[in-house]
């Protein structure tokens, strides 16, 4: 048990280190953007047109994402880190 609370929290220090660049920043946040799409783009929908099923969607993907089974924040992480990773590769090939 010990050996995993010391992983934690050497895992949350990477992470933390990882987000101090603002590029991490804007990245995480893109990701969460790109995440929360179907969200935005069904209240937009009945905002705009009033489409019934544009809020139904809007508020189903709501209670998926907030609900107790889903890792969004984890999720995220590993989006940024992702496009991070793609980021220095295409920049590595390009020097």
């Amino acid at each position: 048990m010990k050996k995993l609370k010391e992983k934690l929290i050497s895992f949350f220090k990477w992470i933390k280190e990882e987000c101090k660049d603002y590029r991490t920043f804007v990245i995480f946040l893109f990701a969460m953007f790109i995440v929360h799409t179907p969200i935005w783009g069904g209240i937009i929908l009945y905002r705009i047109f009033k489409l019934k099923w544009g809020l139904a969607m809007a508020t189903t993907m709501s209670l998926f994402w907030i609900g107790p089974f889903t890792p969004f924040f984890p999720i995220c992480i590993g989006l940024t880190f992702a496009i991070k990773r793609l980021m220095q590769k295409s920049s590595k090939k390009d020097s």
